[in-house]
């Protein structure tokens, strides 16, 4: 093997003298980690830190291309708060992911950068990005940190074949190079952003090994829907609003958030932290006003005994006016007609729009522009404490290529550490 396919990293050139005469004598090492993106690098520096031989192989040319995109190129990587907080940001993932949050949570992680000298900041609704606000600050600190604790990095590398024997693991590349381990981890990410590298590669090896997985589908992405009256809307938000899906005459989730409206459909943290359950032809039930139907009725019956405009009424209750133009010309009400004017009918009409406004689900954004992917590795078949294979000893999955997916504001990078975190303690407790 020659020198020059050690690593060719964007940041910085990694070698490790051990760990490179062992891949040089095809000698067994002690931990390979297949994916260098937040999981498989925060995985190989700890577990290389407790002096074990860690290669980590990377697909693509340079480590970390999604990382760098997170968060627009600023990468929140955690939330403040209790991590108490963070179960239910997991869909129903919360048994899955309990035990890892607990053993590094959010104050680990903030901890753990600031060490290496990255300072944070928390924002007004508790996402924590780099004080730079640039994704490369987080990347550089995991790549540098790799680097001190002798972690091998190979990038631009493609695994063809893996061969199990015995509970150890024979990787071979599509250029020959063949590299021997006890320990594998599986952290090669989920299906979106294909144009970055993404694929499919984590499940088809956890297929090989007798692992179901649950389809992948876009998470944390825009909705298109069938109306087209709400165009105009494009860029008008609503805060706080409360969604319940539909799928049939059966309820299928309720979620509370921002709601933004877009060109054709709708989006904002309501719609993102749901596309996990959405899926096309589904109706999207949204209660714009945080008040119940009979809430609102009996506030409209009360206030609508005053000679006040509408426009100027709903103005009053924060509603945008150009969506209270569309509501009052769907409804068939003259924008200029006058509170007192409106009879019980029409009260009511104007109560179930603000309080179940229907959309129809044409399409959930695609995989392709998604920010997360949903499925994955079926998380039945891992043990939730190590993350290890339940059908194959030394074998591990970590990060997006399992079943689970978090809500926007640093929820997903957070459980990709404390994967890799658990993952890598119970690997080093084998020595």
């Amino acid at each position: 093997m020659e020198k020059n396919v050690i690593i060719i990293c964007h940041y910085v050139d990694i070698y490790s003298k051990t760990c490179y005469s062992k891949l040089e004598r095809g000698g067994f090492l002690d931990v390979i980690v297949m994916g260098a993106g937040p999981a498989g690098l925060f995985a190989a520096q700890k577990i290389a830190s407790a002096g074990l031989q860690v290669l980590l192989i990377e697909k693509n040319n340079e480590v970390g291309k999604k990382l760098l995109v997170s968060g627009s190129g600023q990468c929140n990587f955690t939330h403040a708060g209790n991590i108490e907080d963070f179960f239910d940001k997991y869909g129903d993932k919360q048994k899955t992911v309990k035990h890892a949050l607990k053993s590094f949570d959010n104050k680990g992680t903030t901890n753990f950068f600031k060490r290496l000298g990255v300072d944070y900041e928390i924002t007004e609704g508790g996402k924590i990005f780099p004080k730079s606000r640039k994704s490369s600050s987080i990347l550089g600190a995991l790549v540098n940190i790799n680097k001190l604790n002798g972690t091998v990095i190979k990038s631009n590398t493609n695994i063809k074949s893996i061969i199990e024997y015995d509970n150890m693991y024979n990787l071979m590349d599509d250029k020959g190079n063949s590299y021997c381990c006890n320990n594998l981890i599986i952290a090669t990410g989920g299906c979106s952003y294909p144009q970055l590298g993404a694929n499919s590669s984590g499940h088809k090896i956890a297929k090989q090994f007798g692992h179901s997985i649950v389809e992948p589908k876009a998470a944390l992405t825009n909705v298109l829907t069938q109306e087209t009256i709400y165009q105009e809307l494009s860029g008008v938000s609503f805060e706080n609003v409360s969604l319940t899906i539909l799928r049939g005459d059966k309820k299928i989730k309720d979620k509370k958030g921002d709601l933004l409206f877009t060109h054709k459909g709708v989006s904002g943290p309501v719609i993102l932290n749901s596309t996990r359950w959405i899926q096309d032809k589904d109706r999207l039930v949204f209660n714009l006003v945080n008040m119940s139907y009979e809430e609102l009725d009996a506030k409209f019956e009360k206030d609508f005994q005053n000679k006040i405009q509408l426009l100027s009424y709903f103005k009053k209750l924060e509603l945008p006016k150009s969506f209270c133009n569309i509501m009052l010309e769907h409804i068939g009400l003259d924008v200029h007609m006058n509170c007192a004017n409106i009879n019980k009918h029409q009260r009511k009409k104007l109560v179930k729009y603000l309080t179940s406004l229907t959309l129809t689900v044409e399409s959930v954004g695609p995989l392709a522009t998604a920010m997360v992917t949903a499925g994955g590795v079926n998380t039945k078949e891992i043990n939730p404490t190590t993350f290890e294979s339940r059908k194959q000893k030394n074998l591990y999955f970590i990060g997006e290529v399992v079943d689970v997916d978090g809500d926007t504001g640093g929820y997903n990078i957070q459980i990709a550490f404390s994967m890799a975190y658990v993952c890598a303690t119970h690997i080093i407790s084998k020595r």
